[in-house]
């Protein structure tokens, strides 16, 4: 388990210190209907008479879906293969959703991102069968102009 959270630490901290418009997605994850609680994917949803996808920031409970940042800058969702200092594999899921939206120059703009950094631990040869309970960090970035 402190593995996991090792691995979701570094991650956020290495997407906390990139500049705020780069901290986007470059496309938003389809939504996952199997694995439950242990697919981060299963969050996603498209929300009806809203363009694109919506991501749950509660992981159970009520509802508090928001949109994903995007931009061609932006990061990839999926980062498979990831060591942790013990040597455990790890696959690392990002999301960057638009917290608090703001009018500016008559343009709508993200002025506050959530990050969600979730990590499934990738299961031992001998545990094929076996799929672990994500660990998950969420942060709040502010937008500096």
């Amino acid at each position: 388990m402190q593995q996991g959270v090792s691995v979701a630490q570094r991650e956020m901290e290495r997407i906390r210190i990139m500049e705020y418009g780069d901290i986007a997605l470059v496309a938003a994850p389809q939504p996952s209907q199997t694995g439950g609680t242990k697919n981060p994917f299963t969050r996603v949803s498209a929300a009806e008479g809203v363009d694109g996808f919506r991501f749950n920031l509660n992981r159970s409970g009520a509802a508090d879906y928001r949109p994903f940042v995007t931009s061609l800058t932006g990061m990839e969702v999926e980062k498979p293969g990831v060591s942790s200092v013990g040597g455990s594999e790890m696959n690392v899921y990002r999301f960057v959703v638009c917290e608090q939206e703001e009018e500016r120059g008559g343009e709508t703009i993200c002025v506050a991102k959530r990050i969600i950094v979730d990590v499934v631990p990738v299961p031992a040869d001998n545990q094929s069968g076996y799929q672990h309970s994500y660990y998950e960090l969420q942060s709040t970035v502010v937008d500096p102009g």
